[in-house]
């Protein structure tokens, strides 16, 4: 399949008083950066088997501590930490041990040949070993499959507090999925997310494929039925936790907050281990939006976050601007990034 080229993927716009510094600092990654990274590639999968260009080439901010944690908070806060394909918890354990080798979870490109874009709407939080199978989905398929679970997520805080059966056919209706199953060993066609059935002289019929969620991606070979229920329970667990801070308070923010939340009502391993990364990186992207000014001075807002993953942002870290003075908007879009904190006051705890 041929994949949409954005026009404006390959222009870069930069201020001319910084174009030495950019090249710089894109060949030191291309020769360091870049090399470590095919060599940690070739360490764990195999060496490199298919030559696309540009293939493999990610922006240097992709690697930036402040996104990566960022990017990751955005991720997992939206699916409530539940991998889309499978249904699966997300578990502490599992970011855990991101210490040491390869890391058990990663961000997919769901553009698989255009690795630099840098906006969240195109990437996928994943288990590493799913990784191989959303490279060969269509992206329409990865797309409905990721964004449904996160209209289920909303829906289930604002409203009853749960996710049902009925809710996940309405969201995702009739769409069907080209995947790979683990349970069969191969790719299949015309997957619906669950199996239908229809009940005839009191006898339950199936009268459609194998769903995604309760068979392909169901553990449980012999009971196909139980595992998929347990894994709706423990996202349920989840969100009636938020359903119920939202409740409290009428503050979505604080609902998505709880997300990050475990069963003891502590914060989990993935938000003290990003949070303060990922909070100085949100401040600089909220000023940057506030001003309509590139971000460090090289990417539009736009590249990094849609209106969507903006609004979580602020949700999460409880950021507010301010402006603490009253010049005209255009001072403000002329003054460099290292200027933004004498401009602006930001409210948050």
């Amino acid at each position: 399949m041929e994949n949409p080229r954005r026009e404006d993927q390959d222009d870069v716009i930069i201020a001319p008083e910084n174009i030495a510094l950019i090249i710089i600092t894109w060949d030191e990654w291309k020769l360091k950066i870049r090399k470590n990274a095919l060599a940690f590639k070739n360490r764990y999968f195999g060496p490199e088997k298919r030559s696309v260009p540009g293939g493999d080439d990610y922006d240097e901010l992709f690697y930036n501590p402040g996104y990566v944690a960022w990017s990751y908070l955005m991720l997992y806060d939206e699916t409530a930490g539940t991998e889309p394909i499978s249904l699966e918890r997300m578990k502490d354990e599992y970011f855990k041990s991101m210490s040491g080798g390869p890391p058990p979870y990663m961000r997919h490109h769901i553009e698989r040949y255009n690795k630099r874009r840098l906006d969240l709407p195109n990437l996928i939080l994943t288990y590493m070993a799913y990784h191989g199978k959303y490279e060969n989905m269509e992206i329409a398929d990865q797309e409905r499959v990721r964004f449904g679970i996160r209209e289920l997520v909303y829906r289930a805080i604002k409203g009853d507090g749960a996710i049902a059966i009925a809710d996940i056919r309405d969201v995702f209706k009739d769409s069907t999925f080209h995947v790979h199953s683990p349970v069969l060993s191969c790719w299949r066609d015309n997957i619906p997310i669950l199996t239908k059935f229809e009940v005839v002289n009191g006898k339950r019929i199936k009268i459609s494929r194998d769903g995604l969620w309760d068979y392909h991606y169901d553990k449980s070979k012999r009971d196909k039925d139980l595992d998929f229920k347990k894994k709706l329970e423990e996202l349920n667990d989840v969100i009636r936790r938020a359903h119920a801070k939202y409740v409290e308070t009428k503050d979505l923010g604080a609902a998505y907050r709880e997300l990050f939340r475990d069963e003891e009502g502590k914060m989990n391993y993935v938000w003290r281990k990003n949070y303060l990364k990922a909070r100085p990186f949100a401040r600089e992207l909220l000023k940057a939006k506030a001003l309509d000014i590139k971000f460090r001075g090289r990417y539009e807002v736009s590249e990094l976050a849609d209106d969507w993953y903006l609004k979580i942002t602020r949700w999460i870290f409880r950021l507010k601007i301010r402006l603490k003075i009253s010049w005209g908007h255009q001072l403000y879009k002329r003054c460099e990034v290292r200027s933004l904190n004498e401009v602006f006051v930001l409210e948050g705890s």
